[in-house]
């Protein structure tokens, strides 16, 4: 996944008028990568403030938040803001907060179901077409005897691995799958 650049502004209400002009251009330096400003603007966009919406418009992004942000007993307003260059966001809303007399904002990115990963095999054994009556047949037909030969249990152990896989392979063998 590419790198999200996320801008967090603070910005008083003693901030110069070139704020906006800084804002435009920090908007367009970041155009080519995905971005996300966050943060708290000072300027009320449920007023008819034309400047940063022309901004936005020209630039190709997004305000994301349509909910006031700051509520009082006399006003309501939406100064806390989320700016995206992508349309990749499928959630984003307000959650009212006693922490504050701002809201908290929030936004959910989607995320890409097509993520490729590095192709491997493994071998496996394929039991899919095993006939277990032949299989059955090649254990009980197994030259068993041999474990009498042998003196110690670990020798007898392997012996006995061995005649296992040797059916195995011969009744249901191995095959490379990808994963």
């Amino acid at each position: 996944m590419k790198p999200i650049h996320i801008l967090a502004i603070y910005r008083v209400s003693t901030t110069p008028l070139k704020f906006i002009e800084e804002l435009e251009t920090e908007i367009n330096n970041n155009i080519s990568n995905e971005t996300v400003i966050i943060g708290y603007l000072n300027i009320d966009q449920l007023s008819s403030n034309k400047d940063l919406k022309h901004i936005f418009y020209n630039n190709s992004v997004q305000q994301i938040i349509c909910e006031p942000t700051r509520i009082t007993e006399v006003s309501k307003s939406l100064i806390d803001l989320i700016i995206v260059n992508r349309n990749c966001y499928k959630i984003s809303g307000v959650i009212r907060s006693a922490l504050s007399d701002h809201d908290l904002t929030y936004t959910v990115r989607k995320v890409k179901q097509n993520y490729k990963s590095v192709q491997q095999t493994r071998i496996v054994r394929d039991f899919s077409k095993t006939d277990i009556e032949a299989t059955r047949k090649s254990i009980e037909d197994a030259p068993w005897w041999a474990l009498d030969e042998s003196k110690d249990i670990n020798s007898k152990f392997e012996l006995y691995c061995e005649i296992i896989k040797i059916i195995l392979n011969k009744t249901c063998p191995l095959k490379k799958v990808r994963v």
